[in-house]
């Protein structure tokens, strides 16, 4: 598993992860869980489709074909399907090749994080390769996953923490929570490691008329986000997409 976190409520939902993605060294004869760990840097981990955004934790090999499946995705409604056949592809696939693999990903070892809109309004699911929630998202409470070791003890009082700072907040505030989030995270991983020191963010925010408008926070250093030094600014075409830019690249 690596670093991501959901969050949905009436008026704001967001999608936030750092930039490391979760690999692992096959031994034969070992079980998947214990392969060694090694942590792996991307330029961005959040994938971006017509439906919202999603990432996936557990098997690199299985979330590249979910994330191709996906990407393709006119509505939300039909999220579930799209991953159940994507999910069945890859285990017909390396089901053969590496019966131990599979089973990792039968025993619930691999998840799909995604936040997109539904008729009523943004939500926040967790999917397992099946296409079914592996947990449930109550509206209003961060849920999320965290790498292995020390770190795994401490997330349930981290997404609480993560939760309240959440509570009530605008557009900047979320985002300079889930900045501290990832601080928060690095620092209870401790010397192991396993999460960057990069934000990157996908969120919806309702807007004065009712409409839900989409933002975008690239990978950013969290410390730089969590300062306040970012705003939201409309980019590219009105109305298609936003993102959140860095206050020195906009004019007083």
């Amino acid at each position: 598993m690596t670093l991501l976190a959901v969050y949905a409520r009436r008026d704001l939902a967001l999608l936030a992860t750092d930039t490391w993605i979760e690999t692992r060294k096959p031994v034969p004869g070992v079980p998947p869980s214990e392969w060694p760990l090694l942590a792996t840097g991307v330029e961005a981990k959040l994938e971006f489709c017509a439906a919202g955004w999603f990432a996936g934790t557990g098997v690199s090999s299985l979330g590249h074909v979910i994330a191709l499946a996906l990407r393709g995705l006119p509505t939300f409604a039909d999220v579930s399907c799209v991953v159940r056949e994507a999910g069945d592809r890859w285990l017909r696939d390396w089901e053969p090749r590496s019966p131990e693999l599979a089973a990792h990903v039968r025993g619930g070892h691999h998840h799909t994080f995604l936040l997109g809109l539904a008729p009523d309004g943004p939500t926040a699911r967790v999917l397992d390769w099946r296409g079914a929630d592996a947990f449930c998202v109550p509206p209003g409470r961060a849920a999320g996953s965290a790498p292995p070791g020390r770190i795994q003890r401490l997330l349930p009082g981290l997404l609480g923490q993560y939760t309240r700072s959440l509570d009530a907040a605008d557009l900047d505030r979320a985002v300079r929570a889930s900045a501290r989030h990832v601080g928060a995270a690095i620092e209870a991983c401790g010397s192991a490691g396993g999460v960057s020191d990069e934000l990157e963010m996908g969120l919806f925010v309702a807007g004065s008329t009712g409409a839900w408008q989409p933002y975008y926070l690239p990978p950013t250093p969290w410390q730089y986000v969590a300062s306040g030094e970012v705003r939201a600014e409309e980019v590219g075409p009105e109305g298609v997409r936003r993102t959140i830019v860095r206050r020195e690249s906009m004019q007083a």
